[in-house]
């Protein structure tokens, strides 16, 4: 697609495994199933990082890489990456205000949903949340 149209730019999102793992096992999986639900998801991961790469040099200024936890720590840094980087343009005002709406909500809109009173402690709730031995493995399986 890049090839074929000159005008499209790709944002590739990307999130800490743990966090990402940690939403997930939150939404009922069994114990079981966590670490080949690691294993799995570090291996896509991988190549999905590797397939940016490749398109970055590929397509110079068309493709850009966010992490998730940029994105909600510092909504502003990221949007000015997006739109002045990737875009060529000013941030919309417009951006900016629904940025600062769904980050810091007055209350989470549900628990898959995109609306959070606080997007940094979501974003590094994995810390407090899953036990060390896991966090050691799956820090591990993606390294």
């Amino acid at each position: 697609m890049l090839q074929d149209d000159p005008a499209l730019r790709v944002i590739h999102l990307t999130r800490d495994p743990r966090g990402m793992l940690n939403s997930w096992w939150k939404a009922a999986y069994p114990a079981e199933e966590k670490l080949i639900d690691a294993n799995t998801m570090c291996k896509r991961i991988l190549e999905d990082v590797e397939a940016r790469q490749q398109l970055e040099i590929k397509y110079p200024n068309r493709v850009l890489g966010i992490r998730y936890e940029d994105l909600v720590s510092d909504p502003l840094r990221v949007a000015r990456d997006v739109y002045g980087t990737l875009l060529g343009l000013p941030v919309p005002q417009a951006v900016l205000d629904g940025f600062d709406r769904s980050i810091n909500a007055n209350e989470s809109n549900s628990y898959f949903g995109t609306m959070r009173r606080n997007s940094t402690e979501t974003a590094y709730q994995w810390m407090t949340v899953l036990d060390a031995e896991l966090q050691k493995q799956v820090t591990n399986l993606c390294s």
